[in-house]
């Protein structure tokens, strides 16, 4: 039936025309066609769900700036200390300085070369009391000679009395490697003390000394043969008569008796 009022369209509506035909449509076999044809999903369903996006984004993204979550801490600012301020650092640090080499010197080396090569040192680098290489107690002020240490031995040493006469002297013998140092006195009365100074001696370098009440003994090691050894005693206080000697072993190599001042001199 045809509606005169509702004229037929030219083509059928997918969407509600699906089960509908008319008797003057061409059947689908006829190639004649008044019109476009419809894709075959045309006449499929409609779906409510909105058409997915395109599978490949695009490779270009707007840049975003970076989110700060607290705000930037800004240094303080350097203070510099004003150009004058210089002058004030430079006397400590030359101070400092000064006392550590006056640390070094007071305790390295002493070189001398009285008898021995020069440029080999004498050295207390551990600062007790002896020199490098010693555990006797030898003698390592400033001013040592090298080779040639003394030390005091009273304490162990047992001592003759005076000598009289005129003792035979030898020179030190070439293998001699100490020597023993001897000063004692006899006071003019058993109640007079007599007291008396010693210095032994090389080369004018004082290796050991003492001063008071004797007797006194010292032992001159010698590592290197010196040039010269001299042994001054002298009368302090109290009369009476002093004596020095010094032996190489048992062998007597200097002596010399008085009653001011003695000098002992070994031939080396």
């Amino acid at each position: 039936m045809s509606d005169p009022g509702h004229p037929r369209p030219a083509l059928p509506d997918p969407q509600r025309d699906r089960h509908v035909s008319f008797p003057g449509d061409v059947s689908s076999a006829d190639p004649a066609t008044s019109g476009p044809s419809l894709p075959p999903d045309a006449w499929a369903p409609r779906s409510s769900a909105p058409a997915p996006e395109s599978a490949t984004p695009s490779s270009w993204q707007a840049p975003v700036p970076p989110v700060l979550t607290t705000p930037p801490v800004r240094q303080p600012p350097r203070r510099r200390l004003p150009g004058w301020a210089a002058f004030f650092l430079i006397p400590p640090l030359l101070l400092g300085l000064s006392n550590h080499d006056d640390a070094t010197e007071s305790y390295e080396c002493w070189t001398s070369d009285i008898g021995a090569e020069p440029g080999i040192p004498d050295c207390d680098s551990t600062m007790d009391g002896t020199l490098d290489g010693t555990t006797d107690g030898s003698s390592d002020a400033p001013g040592s000679v090298i080779g040639v240490h003394a030390r005091d031995v009273t304490a162990s040493t047992a001592f003759a009395p005076l000598l009289g006469g005129t003792p035979d002297v030898s020179p030190v013998p070439a293998d001699a490697t100490s020597l023993t140092v001897e000063v004692v006195s006899t006071p003019s009365s058993p109640s007079a003390g007599l007291v008396a100074g010693v210095d032994i001696t090389s080369g004018g370098v004082v290796l050991d000394g003492h001063q008071g009440l004797g007797p006194y003994a010292a032992k001159v090691t010698l590592d290197s043969r010196p040039s010269e050894l001299q042994v001054t005693a002298t009368v302090l206080t109290g009369p009476g008569t002093i004596q020095c000697r010094v032996y190489a072993g048992r062998q007597l190599v200097a002596v010399d008796t008085s009653d001011h001042q003695v000098v002992c001199s070994p031939s080396l």
